[in-house]
């Protein structure tokens, strides 16, 4: 008996072929019903193997999954010097504060 990985790969070998022709990024392809029954080996094969998925529905593409970017965390200097410009004092600032602080 195949294991769910490797029933997932099948699977997805047949729904390329059963979605052949649609443009995406995805190395793998599978349809909505495979990916429910299979979520668990989906969900591994994105964590351990990097591999991404295109999800179809009657041939269509209807979504696609990959693992996230993996990012060096902000220190707090770094998310303070990114957020500071957002925000440009204006003329009513000192108002507002001044009304939260009354508050």
């Amino acid at each position: 008996m195949d294991s769910g990985i490797e029933r997932l790969a099948r699977l997805g070998v047949e729904a390329n072929g059963l979605l052949e022709g649609v443009e995406h990024v995805a190395n793998t392809t599978i349809t909505a019903t495979e990916m429910v029954e299979n979520l668990p080996d989906v969900l591994r094969r994105l964590r351990r193997g990097g591999e991404s998925f295109a999800v179809g529905i009657n041939g269509d593409i209807v979504a696609e999954t990959s693992p996230p970017e993996r990012r060096e965390p902000l220190t707090f200097r770094q998310l303070v010097d990114r957020l500071l410009p957002l925000h440009e004092p204006d003329a009513d600032s000192a108002a507002d504060v001044r009304a939260v602080r009354e508050a």
